[in-house]
């Protein structure tokens, strides 16, 4: 089960080392025009794949977009995931936009991309059943092949506005508490205005049961307490149910965070309790102990799962297809979805780690800090300012990161300096850090009050986690594998390793810094049924680039 953590992709793929050859493909260069139109260059267009709305001003930000140059040309890089590609342009005002879905077999070809009036598409979002419009939820707007989607817009204000090409929609509703909405949309550049008016979304089961004891689960199996187990049985104790599936990606994530949660918390396990709560597409523990026997190594760091599990009775069936008598009935939509129960046994709602322990007595920070370090922590990251960067891993961690004045002072490091990591992954919030701050000569000092960031002494001496970790991906790459890769970028190869082996490849950032690394240089190299860390050093030998293994990831470096 791979270990990777994608901002934009949170998808699991199994493809193991020695399961026949991979043909993954690398991030593809588009290249087009944008014409207004009069069929004039559209110069200063934007152009991106997808779109975020403001919730409040309606104003379009795109995801990674390209401007276009005076004579309306772009090119952008993009991995593509589906049979076809969809690009939308808007004009610097937002007035005009257009759309182009390309086939994947034509992407090598210029597309042309025409501009046209924009069409604002406008309403509320609301739900009778509730009684008030849901705390917060996601607009999407899909192509008709449901493969694509190029805007979003979420939040918690129930009016929405936005501006979007002309074109055939399916406007996908959803949000917290309520079951989501599609609406086919049929969009004109003659009829610049849509008023969709109020979009009523169902209520949740599982909302409607708010404040009322928790219902009944069936079950058709349970690990660590009896099978007729009962809510009862927990009472007097808070407790989280998370309810999971070993083939969701954030699910299997999350339950190596409640694991280290469990830890923790080891000295208040008499005042609450975690149920894992498996879905039904399984038949039994046994097959769920085999579809997660690669995540138990990686992800979850050889750990069962410390806390009981239950499995939902449901029919087995393709990953992810049988959710289970209990999941359906609480018409639980997201996974994973953690629920909290109060010692009393009533639900009190949709929670996380965080919230549970706010119910819980706080850990002195002598015991946080060096447990904070180890704790597993999924993210993506890319290059940010230094204090953006420690603001995001201390809420990840759950522990306070410290910038010190005269530390950074005397490395001749400023708190918005750039860092350099660009990465997905799930490692230890130690080898976070680590990759974050080595290229700035930075580290992390544990003190009373959380991690303090000082200039770097000398290198890094691995923690034992870390060292356990390097092992078994050392071990995991001695053996053997294929793959194929064709006139591929340096930086689009840990994307595709990462694809075929499940484990977490990065550029160097101090290499980066230093500029000794190329990450546009080109690689190229096919391998059958051989030593996958053999075949990865042939692979980048010839521009001078080896790989290292350490910080739980291969870092590739020069």
């Amino acid at each position: 089960m791979t270990r990777r953590w994608r901002a934009a992709a949170f998808g699991f793929l199994a493809i193991l080392a020695g399961a026949g050859e991979a043909r993954a493909q690398p991030a593809v260069k588009v290249e087009g025009r944008v014409l207004d139109a009069d069929s004039k260059p559209a110069a200063g267009a934007e152009v991106a794949t997808f779109w975020g709305a403001d919730e409040k001003t309606g104003d379009l930000k795109a995801f990674s977009g390209v401007k276009t140059d005076a004579d309306g040309r772009f090119a952008l890089k993009e991995e593509v995931y589906g049979p076809s590609l969809a690009l939308a342009a808007y004009d610097a005002g937002r007035k005009n936009a257009g759309l182009a879905v390309v086939p994947k077999d034509a992407l090598d070809k210029p597309v042309e991309i025409r501009l046209a009036p924009a069409v604002r598409v406008h309403g509320k979002l609301d739900s009778k059943e509730l009684g008030h419009a849901p705390p917060w939820a996601n607009i999407y707007m899909y192509l008709p092949d449901k493969q694509n989607r190029i805007l979003q817009r979420g939040g918690k204000q129930a009016e929405f506005s936005f501006v979007v090409p002309a074109g055939e929609y399916l406007l996908n509703a959803y949000g917290q508490d309520v079951r989501g909405v599609k609406k086919p949309l049929t969009l004109k550049p003659d009829e610049p205005d849509v008023d969709l008016g109020t979009i009523d979304l169902p209520a949740q089961a599982l909302a409607l049961l708010k404040g009322k004891p928790m219902p009944a689960w069936t079950l058709a199996d349970a690990r660590g307490v009896k099978k007729d187990v009962t809510i009862a049985d927990f009472r007097g104790k808070w407790v989280l149910i998370d309810v999971w599936g070993y083939w969701c990606g954030p699910c299997v994530r999350q339950l190596g965070e409640l694991i280290d949660f469990y830890e923790e918390h080891e000295a208040d396990r008499d005042k609450f309790e975690i149920l894992a709560l498996h879905d039904g597409s399984v038949k039994d523990l046994v097959e769920m102990d085999a579809k997660t026997e690669a995540t138990k190594t990686s992800i979850w760091r050889g750990r069962d799962l410390p806390f009981p599990v239950l499995l939902d009775a449901g029919p087995g069936g393709e990953e992810g297809a049988g959710h289970g008598a209990t999941v359906d009935a609480l018409q639980i939509q997201a996974f994973p979805t953690s629920l909290l129960v109060d010692p009393d046994g009533i639900l009190v709602g949709e929670t996380n780690a965080e919230m549970l322990a706010k119910k819980l007595p706080p850990i002195p920070m002598a015991r946080r800090v060096p447990r904070a370090l180890d704790r597993f922590v999924a993210l993506g990251v890319s290059p940010n300012p230094l204090d953006k960067a420690m603001e995001f891993l201390s809420r990840a961690g759950d522990v306070p990161i410290i910038l010190d004045e005269e530390s950074l002072k005397a490395a001749g490091v400023e708190p918005d300096d750039k860092t350099w990591l660009k990465l997905g992954a799930g490692l230890s919030l130690r080898s976070w850090l680590g990759l974050t701050l080595d290229a700035l000569g930075l580290d992390v000092k544990p003190a009373d009050d959380g991690l303090h960031v000082v200039k770097a002494e000398g290198p890094r001496e691995q923690s034992p986690v870390q060292q356990a970790t390097n092992r078994a991906l050392a071990e995991k790459l001695s053996k053997p594998g294929s793959f194929s890769i064709e006139d591929a970028e340096l930086e689009d190869v840990p994307g595709i390793l990462e694809e075929l082996t499940g484990e977490s490849f990065v550029l160097d950032p101090v290499a980066l810094k230093a500029g000794r690394l190329d990450p546009h240089a080109r690689v190229s190299g096919k391998v059958q049924d051989a030593p996958l860390d053999r075949a990865i050093e042939d692979l980048l030998k010839p521009i001078g680039v080896r790989f290292d293994i350490r910080d739980e990831a291969v870092i590739f470096t020069k």
